[in-house]
């Protein structure tokens, strides 16, 4: 009858990342291979294990923006700003952050003050 091999090394795991691998190992019937009438072996020939990969970098992107918030002056100059936030996705994994403004501020004009332009 047949036997086999010892177990070959398990292969590497990829050096990637994501979500699953798998490596594997075999062995031979050649440990007698089987002769004259004899039985092949029983038993796998093959064994599969999961690799253990580490998550692949995310990239942060960014919200759309917020609507303009008011004026900070009824009347006469002032100003108003909007955010836009680094959650859509935020940064995974060593992921890059956002790149650019995450404020924007711009001028206002209220009404006129008490008859007057002021600016």
């Amino acid at each position: 009858d047949g036997g086999f091999t010892e177990w070959t090394a398990f292969s590497k795991c990829p050096n990637s990342c994501g979500r699953t691998a798998l490596r594997s190992r075999e062995r031979y019937c050649t440990n007698p291979a089987p002769a004259n009438g004899g039985k092949n072996c029983e038993g796998p020939r093959f064994q599969l294990k999961l690799c253990k990969l580490k998550d692949c970098p995310v990239d942060g992107g960014y919200t759309a923006w917020t609507a303009w918030s008011r004026c900070t002056q009824k009347c006469g100059k002032g100003s108003k700003h909007r955010h836009r936030y680094c959650t859509n996705p935020a940064p995974m994994y060593g992921g890059k952050t956002c790149e650019g403004r995450r404020r924007e501020i711009k001028h206002c004009y209220g009404k006129m003050c008490n008859g007057t332009c002021h600016g």
